[in-house]
């Protein structure tokens, strides 16, 4: 509840009461100070609340600094109310088979018998319920003490901890967790479940309790336990497939009373789905225990530091809002903070991208990944339409390794994300599509691109290659001459001609192409959306360059010499380019600078780097000077570029005219830009005639004599693979140790003999590693790992030898280590360096294309007072005493207002309605409810007019032919001063009567719903303890500030406690008294005018707990 008071009355009584304490202090020599910190509730860290101040009555004001603001919507809450003994269960089975898997060890050599008994004993532990997987479920409900029911009656049966769940997620519950009693709020929002961050141990009953309220409005809840995808899904592994797990390990069962008790046999993480969205709940879990959780926005440092400690052996990384989840095995989870930030900025902005293009999936729902120990097709596997991705447990680690994503990239997990964004393009092949979809995050978010290079194998063989325009142009150009029926060549070839057009056109207007033909599939409809997309004639590149063939019919609309024709350029160096569109240059940037070594003097050879069709030559008309460097001319399209010690040239504008002596087609601009860096690690290549050296210590022994031929690249990878036969490759690096502590570094390597070389200063190297054949994996076993105690700061230089067996094709090498104790991952691409670099990077930061905004905030302010309504005049008479005009103003929809027989509505006989609102008020929505019995006579054509007085009323809108929903008309018009207005209805849906039950007229505010990590505060703290619609609330005793534009704002508060603020709005100021809710309220603070305004806000009494802001527009 809100109220407004003013102050007139108050600030005289208190003048009076100062006048007399004044007197009396004069006379008795009193001497009055005044303390104006205040007190808040919850602990405040944004400042000093220290009464003592020193004598000073000046208040101490601290401002609030962020460590990471939210920007990103998480109306939810965990709020650990207690903690409780657990009840450690018995291990036990059922007694069917004689042995049971582990989870993440295969079961070798089962029998058809065993095989069938596993899957029987594991339907066995589950609850009965719709679900697919549990629909022979032999139990649906449980008591405290973990006795097992059927629809009530009792099976004999109690809930243990099954052997299959040892090791469950690569882990065990501690005996000595403790468990919690977690109170969970929850805005839901989406259909899907929500993470409560608990954790059941394997046979344990866990407690739920949610109040007869809350149960109503939710319609009943789902609890799931175990690993289930944000829709519910979860996979039985097939029965012709290896076991490495129970065949299900996920188990539902329903909530329809105010408790419930629920577990699972073998343990798992805890989801909440409630069968109704747009309701706010609360849920009390009691015995289960925390697992780690973080989700951007709501997660702080300090909760994931002690997340890292629980022993609880699954993780969870969400983007809460239509967003992504991560959800897998602790041992692959992430506790860097400022990483998972940046990676959470990643994925929002990967998943805005993606969204905007096509989906297979529902858009109104995020993506979840379960990484698993088994994945039901293939290394990986997206159910489209499921919102699902299952892929393998190791694959967790990378999805949160930003350097790792930003560097080297994750082709394989975006792949399988991006198969619910496919649905468009020249084929039916979603495997080219959606890594088309791949691709524009790629080239917006990730630093990929910067580590092409002169050779080809900077960017290696794989997808990564198409962030290279001039490799994909190079590609389309190569599969003229062969690819006569585009269609049927290998997926990973046709990859260019969507990579093409991004590079040549930008994102933006690649994802208007996807979208004009959404859902439809073949060359003449992408054909036909590019062309009206991008402006040009797609005719040479369709049906020259790809052997397509265009419909006579569309080539007749496109291909009539009224539109440039697009003939694609590209070049190695460049970061973009212009295009022409409806006489209109635009620039597009796609790719990241190319990198150069500072301080260096290079020849740009263009002739080789610029890349044209076949038969098209080109002409330089104009090159740009770089803002760092110099570029000289030299000869024949050759230019010298010296290189300094800043960070990049700038952009270079290369200006091309293109000809091919019969097609016309407009000059384009590239843009060059280039990186200068220190040295990167490098990659040696001795390749040999004949096979002379078998082991590393042979070739180093003759320093590597004898090779036919040998090549030193830049190496920006981690895993080098392209090793073969009468090769040996040597990786020279340097690595950066960012801790104190025991590093123990792993050779991951195979199809080869290979040798690892150390120094601790760059000189002396030690021979540490050796051994032949393949270790796959990174492990600490002492024959493939070394372990050093270092400081951080410290380096250590590294020379990876590997020496190709005679029938290898493929031989590779990886660097992986393990920290103080952590598991072994691959080493970090940011502490990977040139031998001669010093560490001193920052993190690859980019600006997302489709920014996260919440810019469609629409709530009803007020409408009129039925109260106050008046009927001024109505030009129809009514059919009888039941349906007179009175009715539409009363309130009561089971009333109703109905023309006179035979009376039909028309432009010649309008039924006009005059009505008073009782005093002068913005307006901007009519709502007509119609009749609940009988037939309706909705008006559908009507003139809207309006004014201040009766006199002075104008047309403020015409109406035709309106739809409605069920009883519901609804029209908005432009905001307007009213208190009287006249509708003048000249037809109705059934062409006779008019029906009206009830008339509203309303001011609905639509405006942007700003963070409020986004306000400036003084003497506020961040509160995780309420449910805030940025993950959070701020609360504080102090003042705010805020500047914006627009006629006004709305105020979200949710009040733990009472309060009282003053509002000042350019000077102009009111007081509010907010009483406790603990639900969202809104405070209306209007102004006059559109424009720029400042507002502050002031605690005068108690704590302000602050929500949101809305600015309307």
């Amino acid at each position: 509840m809100i109220t407004m008071k003013t102050k007139k009355k108050r600030n005289i009584i208190i003048l009076i009461i100062l006048a007399l304490i004044i007197a009396i202090g004069s006379t008795v020599g009193i001497v009055l100070g005044v303390v104006l910190n205040k007190k808040g509730h919850g602990g405040n860290t944004g400042g000093d609340d220290s009464d003592d101040n020193g004598g000073n009555t000046t208040p101490v004001y601290t401002q609030l600094e962020f460590d990471k603001k939210s920007h990103y919507k998480v109306q939810q809450s965990m709020n650990t109310l207690g903690t409780i003994n657990r009840r450690l269960p018995s291990i036990s089975n059922e007694g069917l088979c004689t042995r049971y898997p582990v989870y993440g060890t295969e079961l070798k050599d089962l029998t058809d018998e065993e095989r069938t008994n596993l899957y029987t004993e594991s339907a066995l532990l589950l609850a009965k319920n719709n679900d697919s997987n549990g629909e022979n479920g032999t139990y649906n409900s449980m008591d405290k003490d973990g006795n097992l029911y059927l629809d009530g009656v009792a099976t004999g049966k109690r809930l243990y901890k099954h052997t299959a769940s040892t090791n469950m997620y690569f882990g065990e519950v501690s005996d000595t967790e403790k468990a919690v009693i977690e109170k969970i709020t929850i805005n839901a929002k989406e259909y899907r479940n929500y993470i409560t961050g608990l954790y059941a141990p394997a046979g344990e009953v866990i407690k739920i309790e949610i109040s007869q309220e809350d149960l109503d409005k939710v319609g009943g809840l789902s609890i799931l336990i175990g690993s289930a995808s944000p829709r519910n899904f979860y996979t039985t592994i097939k029965t012709n497939r290896e076991i490495k797990r129970m065949p299900t390990i996920v188990n539902r069962m329903e909530v329809n009373d105010i408790t419930t008790y629920v577990g699972n046999y073998l343990g798992g993480p805890i989801y909440i789905y409630p069968n109704k969205i747009n309701v706010e709940f609360n849920v009390v879990i009691s015995g289960a225990v925390k697992y780690p959780v973080y989700i951007q926005g709501y997660t702080t440092r300090e909760q994931l530091k002690e997340m890292e400690k629980l022993s609880a052996p699954y993780y969870d990384f969400e983007l809460w809002d239509v967003g992504v989840r991560h959800s897998g095995a602790k041992i692959y989870g992430n506790f860097d903070f400022d990483n998972l930030y940046r990676v959470g900025e990643y994925w929002e902005k990967v998943i805005r991208t993606s969204q905007r293009v096509p989906p297979g999936s529902s858009a109104k729902i995020g993506i979840g990944f379960i990484y698993d120990v088994y994945v039901s097709a293939g290394a990986a596997c997206a159910w489209v339409g499921r919102n699902w991705v299952e892929g393998p447990s190791a694959a967790l680690a990378p999805a949160l390794d930003y350097n790792g994503i930003t560097t080297a990239g994750i082709w394989g997990t975006m792949h399988e994300l991006n198969h619910h964004y496919q649905n468009y393009g020249a084929g039916q092949d979603g495997e080219v599509t959606n890594n088309a979809t791949t691709l524009l995050s790629y080239c917006s978010y990730t630093n990929i691109s910067a580590n092409r290079g002169e050779n080809d194998n900077a960017l290696g063989t794989d997808w990564k290659r198409y962030t290279d325009a001039s490799r994909s142009l190079r590609e389309t150009i190569s599969n003229m001459a062969v690819n006569k029926d585009a269609d049927k060549v290998q997926p990973q070839y046709t990859l260019n001609i969507y990579a093409d057009i991004i590079h040549s056109f930008g994102v933006d207007t690649y994802i208007k192409a996807t979208r004009y033909n959404a859902g439809k599939h073949g060359v003449d409809y992408w054909y036909e959306a590019l062309c009206e997309t991008t402006g040009y004639d797609m005719t040479y590149y369709f049906e020259t360059m790809l052997n397509h063939t265009v419909s006579a019919t569309l080539k007749e609309k496109y291909n009539n010499g009224t539109r440039p024709i697009y003939v694609p350029i590209a070049s190695i160096y460049q970061t973009g380019r212009s295009y022409i569109s409806n006489g209109k240059e635009y620039y597009t940037t796609t790719m990241r600078p190319y990198r150069l070594y500072k301080s260096h003097e290079y020849t740009l050879d263009l002739n080789s780097k610029i890349i044209v069709p076949t038969g098209f030559t080109f002409n330089i008309k104009e090159v740009t000077s770089p803002q760092n460097g110099t570029l000289t001319p030299l000869s024949d399209n050759k230019y010298k570029l010296i290189t300094t010690n800043d960070t990049y040239s700038g952009e270079i504008k290369v200006k091309i005219e293109l000809t091919d002596g019969t097609i016309t087609t407009p000059d384009v601009t590239l843009i060059f830009n280039f990186e200068y860096i220190d040295e990167l690690p490098t990659v040696t290549k001795y390749t040999y005639s004949n096979r002379i050296y078998e082991t590393p210590q042979d070739a180093i022994s003759s320093n590597f004599a004898g090779y036919e031929k040998v090549e030193t690249v830049d190496y920006n990878g981690q895993n080098f693979n392209r090793t073969a036969n009468k090769q040996i490759i040597v990786i020279n690096s340097k690595i950066y140790i960012p801790q104190d502590g025991t590093y123990i570094f792993c050779l991951r390597a195979g199809r080869g003999n290979h040798s690892l070389y150390v120094s601790q200063n760059g000189t002396y190297y030690k021979d540490v590693i050796n051994y032949s054949g393949a270790k796959n994996t990174f492990t600490t076993n002492d024959d493939q790992c070394v372990t050093y105690t270092l400081k951080k700061g410290d380096y250590i230089w590294l020379k990876q030898i590997t020496v190709a067996d005679r029938n290898a094709s493929d031989a590779y090498t990886e660097m992986g280590w393990a920290v103080n104790g952590a598991s072994c991952v691959k080493i970090p691409m940011q502490y990977t360096l040139g031998v001669n670099a010093t560490y001193g990077t920052t993190p690859y930061e980019s600006e997302a294309l489709y920014p996260t905004s919440y810019d469609n905030y629409q709530k009803t302010i007020y409408h009129n007072d039925y109260s106050q309504f008046s009927l001024v005049d109505i030009t129809h008479g009514y059919w009888d005493d039941t349906t007179k005009p009175e009715n539409m103003l009363d309130g009561n929809q089971d009333t109703f207002y109905h023309s006179n027989q035979n009376n039909f509505v028309s432009a010649d006989n309008p039924c006009d309605i005059t009505l008073n609102l009782s005093d002068v008020k913005k307006y901007n929505q009519l709502t007509i409810i119609n009749r609940k019995v009988g037939t309706v006579h909705m008006p559908i054509t009507f003139k809207l007019y309006g004014g201040t007085t009766l006199d002075n009323m104008v047309l403020i809108k015409e109406y035709t032919n309106v739809s409605y929903s069920g009883l519901t008309l609804s029209v908005d018009f432009d905001t307007t001063l009213l208190q009287y207005v006249k509708i003048s209805i000249t037809d109705t849906n059934t062409h006779r009567y008019v029906s009206i039950a009830d008339i509203q007229f309303n001011y609905k505010i639509v405006g942007t719903e700003i963070p409020c990590d986004d306000i400036t505060y003084y003497n506020f703290h961040i509160n995780t303890t309420l449910t805030g619609t940025f993950g959070h609330i701020i609360s504080g005793n102090g003042y705010l500030t805020y500047s914006y534009t627009g006629h006004g704002l709305l105020l979200n508060t949710r009040q733990d406690s009472a309060c009282t603020i003053k509002v000042d709005i350019d000077g102009v100021e009111k007081e509010y008294h907010l009483a406790k809710t603990n639900t969202k309220e809104f405070i209306y603070l209007p102004t006059i005018t559109y424009g720029q305004h400042n507002l502050k806000i002031t605690v005068v009494s108690g704590t302000l707990d602050v929500d949101s802001l809305i600015i309307i527009k």
